[in-house]
């Protein structure tokens, strides 16, 4: 039996050489690895990582494997960063108002195929009244598997930091095109 030389000194500090050793694992994953089916998906990966620098690069990583969530991703992250966009709708838990989710309801939707309506939930953005936006949200969560229903109403109170640990730097540094 040959013996393994281990090293019993590293250059870099612990946390940077692991760091790089996930990386350089990251790079060579394939879509399926990585089990994302919606938006929601992509955060909670996100939560799961430790440093800064893991999320900033398994971002960069999700936007290369799934360039179709990319646009729906960007819309959540500039409504929860931008100081500007005021939610049209109640800070606070909407929970209690809806109904318990069904896998094999036909209405079913995702972010990804809504989020071109989310202008309707900015203040300004649409005529409709107060009572109409907060009607069209309920309904939209109804429809929203839970984990997509809890992302939105962090993105609504501008609340991702606290579920997610997403810093506003780490997301100019994963998405250099998104201005907030």
């Amino acid at each position: 039996m040959s013996r393994v030389k281990v090293p019993t000194k590293i250059n870099k500090p612990f946390h940077t050489y692991t760091v790089k050793r996930i990386d350089e694992f990251l790079a060579t994953l394939d879509k399926d690895i990585l089990g994302i089916k919606n938006v929601a998906d992509v955060f909670i990966n996100v939560r799961k990582a430790r440093f800064s620098v893991r999320k900033v690069n398994l971002l960069r990583e999700i936007k290369k494997l799934y360039p179709e969530l990319v646009p729906p991703i960007l819309a959540l992250l500039k409504w929860n960063c931008d100081k500007n966009i005021e939610s049209n709708l109640p800070r606070g838990e909407v929970y209690h108002l809806l109904k318990p989710y069904n896998e094999n309801d036909p209405n079913n939707t995702t972010i990804q195929k809504e989020y071109k309506n989310f202008y309707i939930f900015i203040k300004g953005a649409t005529k409709l009244s107060k009572v109409q936006v907060e009607a069209y949200y309920i309904n939209l969560l109804n429809r929203l598997h839970p984990d997509e229903r809890t992302l939105m109403c962090d993105v609504k109170d501008k609340n991702l930091y606290y579920r997610y640990k997403i810093f506003p730097e780490m997301i100019r540094q994963a998405f250099p095109e998104l201005v907030f």
